[in-house]
């Protein structure tokens, strides 16, 4: 045992000292981008305790994961399960286009506390629903996020959207999916002309054009071939409002499973609409 804990000493000055000049340089450039820098590795072992302490003789504050990523990571775990089996939710659902964004956004602004799954993901949702948006982080730092979020709110009730087991490719934890099944749920609903302006604010941006008429490439297992090549040619000639109406009605709409709800809001103006859900959230606290 001895024989072992000196070798992987050994191994780890090793390491450091030959990376050292590479390595210095790119915690300088994090430590002008970042107020805190953690240091880890797999197990938080020699490597990250011996580079910990270089850097911090050299008067570059880190701060070193003991436990290493493998710890950190069950950490993760164990808390994220709990927090999401635990906490108390009211949760929003609605068609596509019904607002359900922007009013969870609005609630946000005004110091309610929400959890954007969304946006965490980066992905609407839907099959068009990474149009426009950064690349999705991976599931890991996807479940890190989420952990960050609802420790913001330990012990408050949080408003989140409703949403199936994945956003994109990103899956949601088990524990989280059957709380919202039984938490209050608020139904919002929202004439069709509401629906398709919010859908044309979102993606009828110019930068988006490409991106749009490839990814409904990603519709050929639910809409035909000719429909598609129509909703190209609709797009093409600036012509989206046509294009949102139609994926509504014959597409989002039939796939759209609805559940019971405790109460319905007609959403024709989204700052009325918080109104009447800081109502209902004031009424239940």
């Amino acid at each position: 045992m001895k024989h072992s804990k000196e070798l992987a000493k050994s191994k780890a000055v090793s390491y450091v000292s030959k990376r050292l000049p590479f390595l210095v340089e790119e915690i300088l450039k994090y430590e002008h981008e970042y107020n805190n820098l953690v240091l880890y590795c797999q197990r938080g072992g020699y490597r990250s305790k011996s580079f910990a302490s270089l850097l911090n003789a050299m008067d570059i504050k880190v701060h070193r994961l003991e436990s290493g990523y493998k710890g950190y990571r069950k950490y993760v775990r164990e808390n994220l399960n709990k927090i999401c089996e635990a906490c108390s939710l009211i949760v929003l659902t609605g068609n596509t286009g019904c607002g359900k964004t922007k009013i969870l956004h609005s609630l946000r602004d005004k110091g309610y506390p929400v959890v954007d799954l969304e946006g965490l993901a980066r992905h609407r949702g839907s099959n068009l629903g990474h149009v426009g948006l950064m690349p999705q982080p991976s599931q890991k730092m996807f479940e890190s996020l989420l952990l960050e979020e609802f420790l913001k709110y330990d012990g408050k009730k949080i408003f989140i959207e409703g949403e199936s087991s994945k956003i994109g490719d990103v899956y949601l934890p088990k524990q989280l999916i059957q709380n919202m099944k039984k938490s209050y749920c608020i139904g919002v609903d929202s004439p069709l002309d509401h629906r398709v302006s919010n859908l044309v604010e979102e993606y009828g941006k110019l930068d988006y054009k490409k991106e749009l008429l490839d990814s409904l490439r990603l519709l050929q297992g639910y809409i035909s071939k000719e429909n598609i090549e129509e909703f190209q040619r609709h797009i093409i000639d600036g012509n989206l409002k046509i294009v949102a109406t139609k994926l509504c009605e014959n597409y989002y709409d039939k796939k759209y499973k609805k559940r019971d709800v405790d109460i319905n809001i007609l959403n024709i103006d989204e700052e009325e609409s918080v109104k009447k859900l800081i109502a209902i959230y004031e009424a239940k606290n």
